[in-house]
């Protein structure tokens, strides 16, 4: 069953702590792209080829924690699909 309301970025780095730090940026200039899932939990975001961290971030009220994040490489004009699981908090 799909979770609405889910915070979904994109980053070219790792979502780890100390690659943001490293980068000297904030968690929100790291992103490359960005969505919220819609009532049915899903989201779908547009990105040129490339390699791509994928994390989500969910409001800790829901009682859910967020799902670990996925590396993606996409070729050009490929479609990719990331599922997460998101666990019970």
């Amino acid at each position: 069953k799909g979770v609405a309301n889910v915070f979904v970025a994109v980053s070219r780095k790792s979502f780890g702590f100390q690659s943001i730090v490293e980068q000297g940026a904030d968690y929100e200039e790291a992103f490359v792209a960005e969505a919220d899932t819609d009532s049915a939990g899903s989201y779908r975001i547009n990105v040129a080829a490339g390699a791509y961290f994928v994390k989500t971030f969910i409001n800790p009220e829901l009682g859910l924690l967020s799902a670990a994040e996925q590396q993606v490489t996409v070729a050009d004009t490929e479609t990719k699909t990331a599922n997460f699981t998101l666990r019970k908090g």
